[in-house]
């Protein structure tokens, strides 16, 4: 045969021992190595290992051609003497795999890495992000990857996170094997009578009513503090120049970080060299951070009437009585109706 020319041949497919499609030309074996686009599948020898680089190119049933690089060893033995191998259909691809004959029973012991003949439910969509799941004897499995050559899908516990390594494999509906790791957690799952396999104790509803938390300490004006302990004080609330809203308390000025559920986290405004914070519980409520001012306090900020606040933009305008700005729905009215 010449390289690179089309030859109209009677293509022989076998399944080897690990379960994938072999090609079989003149006593040499050749693995599946790439599907192309234009209909053709490349074909190399079983043992490139080996260093032999001898390739085929197939295309439909009847047509090969050969590679530009001879076999640096001489045909397979076995093959010659026609060792018993199973010869697959190559127009039909439900007879590209070997079916199991084995048939799983529900009180059946597998063995691994066996294909079974069993029942198993797959489930699309089964969570918020859409995966796929696998019911199989009580156990709830979640795809892990795909593999289109050989038509198999694997499955992996749920209880991943719980070191659980067991595993089960998929072809086609209706075949199944295992891996030879064990779940180390009992059945979860409900059988399909609707009896769950280990039962659930009943789940109490607990109803909890807010509880008002009183751990706080009256602050005196000049009482030292102790860090990460609420004290009772009159919170200051200003309005820099920005329109944002700053704390003020004993000489320093704080700006809003975060929110939480229930408090507030300021930093002082000179983060930069300053890593001083403080923390707010509604309106009264104040505990300061483990770390202390870098610098020393600033000047009190004085109070500035309202016809000068808008003459002195560098100066903290105060609120007044609350530092709570409540903001109350506008109603837009810019729809032009179409006549």
């Amino acid at each position: 045969m010449q390289p690179s020319v089309w030859y109209t041949v009677q293509l022989q497919m076998v399944e080897n021992q690990i379960g994938n499609i072999s090609l079989l030309f003149r006593d040499y074996q050749y693995l599946k190595a790439q599907t192309n686009t234009n209909g053709t599948t490349n074909w190399r020898c079983h043992k490139k290992t080996k260093g032999c680089l001898g390739r085929v190119t197939t295309r439909g049933h009847n047509q090969l051609k050969i590679g530009l690089r001879p076999h640096n060893h001489p045909p397979s033995v076995a093959m010659r003497k026609g060792k018993q191998q199973t010869t697959l259909s190559p127009t039909s691809k439900a007879n590209q795999r070997r079916r199991c004959r084995t048939l799983l029973h529900p009180d059946d012991q597998m063995d691994p890495h066996k294909w079974y003949t069993a029942e198993f439910q797959i489930v699309e969509n089964d969570n918020k992000r859409g995966a796929w799941s696998l019911l199989f004897r009580d156990y709830k499995y979640i795809k892990a990857d795909q593999n289109k050559l050989k038509g198999t899908r694997s499955w992996r516990c749920t209880k991943k996170h719980k070191s659980c390594l067991a595993r089960v494999t998929t072809r086609g509906h209706s075949e199944l094997k295992i891996n030879a790791h064990l779940h180390n957690h009992p059945p979860f799952v409900a059988t399909q009578q609707g009896e769950s396999a280990h039962p659930v104790p009943e789940l109490r509803t607990i109803k909890c009513e807010p509880v008002e938390i009183d751990d706080t300490v009256i602050l005196l004006p000049h009482e030292p503090m102790t860090p990460m302990k609420w004290y009772t004080v009159e919170l200051q609330m200003a309005e820099n120049t920005r329109g944002n809203i700053n704390l003020l308390f004993r000489g320093y000025v704080y700006c809003r970080d975060n929110d939480n559920i229930s408090t507030t986290n300021w930093r002082c405004v000179r983060k930069n060299s300053c890593r001083a914070r403080v923390t707010t519980r509604g309106h009264r409520e104040l505990k300061i951070g483990l770390r202390e001012h870098s610098h020393p306090p600033q000047q009190e900020v004085p109070s500035v009437p309202e016809e000068e606040a808008e003459m002195v933009p560098d100066s903290l305008t105060p609120v007044r009585e609350s530092a709570v700005i409540k903001c109350d729905p506008v109603e837009f009215d810019d729809v032009i109706q179409l006549d």
